[in-house]
């Protein structure tokens, strides 16, 4: 990518952060999001600033209602489609006590992946389309099932695997439980074989 690509797409990313509304934690792969823009830049959505507040407006609408939590500990570090799937990559970390980390866990009898007996982990694009959960891939021993302890000053990785993004999925928010972190989707053009 070369700067005028990305100094064409920082107006729409900025656009976003600034209306999203959301934790922008989940952007933590500054480089990975800056380049999964390059094709924003000449978007239909850039080109009409006004169907991008649409988009957001519509996004906003479907998110769950924000609470208090002390899931600020979570953040998402990179983002990959894949023809099949998507991995989302998570960075975890305690601060000066120990953070238990709570895991979705399928539940056959009620067919999803769930976080303790009611909460989603989902992904919504910004045309409120949802990608559940597929797996979880976090090779910590746990503590009980879907229950991982990170020692104080502590960082882990991990990922949740969805299934594969739209072609038209170009932001959205990672849904964990009550916790929603903005994403920039890859540009689908950098999928992989």
């Amino acid at each position: 990518m070369n700067r005028r690509d990305l100094t064409k797409s920082m107006p729409l990313v900025l656009t976003i952060l600034s209306c999203f509304g959301l934790s922008c934690s989940g952007l933590s792969d500054r480089a990975g999001s800056a380049h999964s823009t390059s094709s924003y830049g000449s978007s239909d959505d850039q080109q009409d600033p006004g169907g991008l507040e649409q988009s957001i407006s519509r996004l906003r609408g479907c998110l769950p209602t924000a609470e208090s939590t002390s899931w600020d500990r979570i953040s998402i570090s990179s983002i990959e489609r894949l023809p099949n799937r998507t991995h989302i990559k998570l960075v975890v970390w305690a601060g000066e006590q120990s953070f238990d980390l709570q895991l979705p866990l399928y539940h056959s009898s009620r067919g999803r992946w769930l976080l303790g007996d009611q909460d989603r982990v989902y992904v919504v694009d910004q045309e409120c389309r949802q990608y559940g959960l597929q797996d979880v891939e976090f090779l910590q021993p746990r503590q009980s099932p879907g229950l991982i302890r990170i020692p104080a000053r502590q960082v882990i990785t991990g990922t949740l695997v969805f299934p594969p993004l739209s072609t038209r999925a170009r932001f959205g928010a990672l849904i964990y439980g009550k916790l929603s972190l903005g994403i920039l989707f890859p540009d689908p053009s950098s999928i992989r074989p």
